[in-house]
């Protein structure tokens, strides 16, 4: 990757890193001998998917511990800084889903998702940050969804998550320039993922569905994250659709709200009548 040779020292920070998007960021990072700090709060995956990432060639130092977790955070940050002796990527990844009506999702599903979701992404880039200004070099990558820019109905948490990620993203941007650091929002479309493992609400059985029939892969998600971030992207969009609905939503807000409106029935429709194939 043109990545590797930008970023030479070869040194990742990845969270949710023991499955789908996370993993294959650290993959994708191995088959060029990356020294990684594989973070997740699941012991046994990512156990297991830290011996994938070496026998990659790769380097992978494990990390337990819960993103919200502030003090755990700025422990495993001081670890890999001393262990890595700096670093070259960050990666925001560590995310959970949920869904429902505002008025019946609960309020503490909506603090546990914002925590994970939104906050995880202030804690990384609170700690990291600081060491990535002082080296004055380094690149931020993260993880939002086409959801930061689509009101969908039943999911105002996750897109009011996803949509503070990329305002965060967007206003570190500014902040980092003039310190040669760059800064990444990736906004992807719906893809395959284990995500609905970790989903609260009332539409959790319809977003595992649509989860597993998504029609792309993680590692498809993977590779433009890493482009993205070898280009010095801003904002990377997956597919190429998303970009549509990023000029869409900047140029007719109105209609766009109202595109996505329909646009959601007839998903949520699609996964009700592939469930009840299924059966």
């Amino acid at each position: 990757m043109e990545l590797s040779v930008k970023l030479h020292r070869k040194r990742a920070f990845v969270t949710g890193a023991a499955s789908g998007l996370g993993a294959a960021i650290c993959m994708e990072l191995a088959k060029d001998g990356w020294t990684i700090g594989m973070c997740d709060n699941r012991d046994k995956p990512l156990r297991a998917k830290m011996k994938e990432v070496d026998a990659a060639g790769g380097t992978a130092l494990r990390h337990m511990f819960d993103v919200t977790d502030r003090a755990a955070y700025q422990k495993g940050v001081k670890t890999f800084i001393h262990d890595a002796g700096g670093i070259d990527l960050l990666v925001n990844n560590a995310g959970v889903a949920g869904g429902g009506f505002v008025g019946d999702y609960l309020l503490d599903d909506w603090e546990w998702l914002l925590n994970i979701n939104l906050m995880g992404v202030v804690n990384g880039c609170h700690y990291f940050v600081p060491y990535m200004k002082e080296q004055r070099f380094g690149h931020v990558l993260n993880v939002a969804s086409a959801a930061a820019l689509a009101p969908v109905s039943r999911m105002a948490a996750y897109c009011t998550a996803k949509a503070g990620v990329r305002m965060l993203s967007e206003v570190l941007y500014n902040e980092l320039y003039d310190y040669g650091v760059g800064v990444s929002v990736l906004m992807p479309e719906c893809f395959r993922t284990n995500l609905h493992e970790r989903t609260r609400g009332q539409v959790a059985e319809t977003g595992k569905w649509l989860l597993e029939n998504a029609p792309y892969t993680a590692e498809q998600v993977a590779v433009a994250a890493l482009q993205g971030v070898e280009r010095n992207q801003l904002h990377i969009f997956f597919p190429r659709n998303v970009r549509l609905w990023w000029w869409f939503s900047r140029l007719a807000p109105k209609p766009f709200i109202d595109f996505i409106r329909r646009e959601g029935e007839k998903r949520y429709k699609n996964a009700e009548f592939g469930m009840r194939n299924a059966e």
